[in-house]
């Protein structure tokens, strides 16, 4: 069983596989994908218009 001692920018071997077709980019590379999994977003005044979209990007990190 894989430890869970990975900070936030650790990648797992999913992770990487994943994210591999970004990771070749050259302006993208690993760096850049270090900062998109660092970053946070935080969205206010929620309609009904979002709801949908904003699960299916809430549900795309797990």
């Amino acid at each position: 069983m894989e430890e869970k001692n990975h900070t936030r920018t650790d990648f797992s071997k999913a992770e990487l596989e994943r994210y591999s077709r970004h990771l070749i980019i050259p302006e993208f590379n690993m760096a850049g994908q270090q900062k998109l999994k660092a970053a946070r977003v935080l969205v206010v005044g929620l309609s009904s218009v979002c709801i949908c979209p904003m699960r299916i990007i809430n549900s795309s990190d797990r």
